[in-house]
């Protein structure tokens, strides 16, 4: 990343388009480029939470509810300075859940590499047991400049209940499980139906495979 020297009295997003011909190829590929710098971005981490229901088995959805704006959103958070995204995700789903999580290995399509191999190619390869971000949500905010948010899919521990007083003080969440299917469509915001779909996916593809539940 380039360094910009200077006083800015605000922080500020640049955008652009840049070009790239192909030296071997006569295609033309133009990529969109939005740059936030220090103090004009937030960086948060999400997750869809899963458990299986100690009666019936059945896969389960946690969703919470903010009952003053009647909403039902997927948990998510804003990162502690010097916290990793990964850090960032399993301790707000805990404080706006009440349930300690970890995430869960997944058969998945990602673009990123396995560690040492430099010859690896910009193209999406499905891998097993990945712990990689099912989802990245990226919003334009005006003159608040720009929010990166990571999604993940996590599980409640083994044994684990649901603990109060996590939440922060500005934070009114009510948390419930839910049948996976019943409780998506129940999400208000499209991303968050999207995610919770993708993540179900990803659960069922995988224990199609492994034989058995990874939750």
């Amino acid at each position: 990343m380039a360094l910009n020297s200077g006083i800015h009295p605000e922080p500020a997003a640049a955008h652009g388009t840049r070009t790239t011909n192909g030296a071997s190829s006569s295609t033309t590929r133009t990529t969109t480029v939005a740059q936030h710098l220090a103090g004009s971005f937030v960086i948060s981490s999400g997750s869809t939470l899963f458990r299986r229901a100690a009666d019936s088995g059945e896969l389960q959805l946690c969703v919470l509810h903010q009952p003053q704006k009647n909403k039902y959103v997927l948990p998510k958070g804003r990162k502690d300075f010097g916290e990793s995204i990964e850090a960032a995700c399993l301790r707000e789903t805990f404080e706006e859940t009440g349930y300690p999580c970890e995430f869960v290995p997944l058969r998945m399509a990602t673009r990123a590499t396995a560690p040492g191999d430099v010859r690896a190619r910009d193209d999406a390869v499905t891998r097993d047991d990945m712990l990689e971000p099912v989802g990245v949500t990226v919003q334009d905010r005006g003159k608040k400049g720009g929010k990166l948010i990571m999604w993940y899919v996590t599980r409640v521990l083994d044994g684990a209940v649901r603990q109060d007083g996590t939440q922060m003080d500005s934070e009114c969440f009510e948390s419930q499980f839910l049948k996976a299917e019943r409780a998506i469509p129940m999400l208000t915001a499209q991303e968050h139906r999207d995610l919770a779909a993708q993540a179900l996916e990803l659960i069922r593809t995988t224990e199609a495979i492994l034989g058995r539940n990874v939750i």
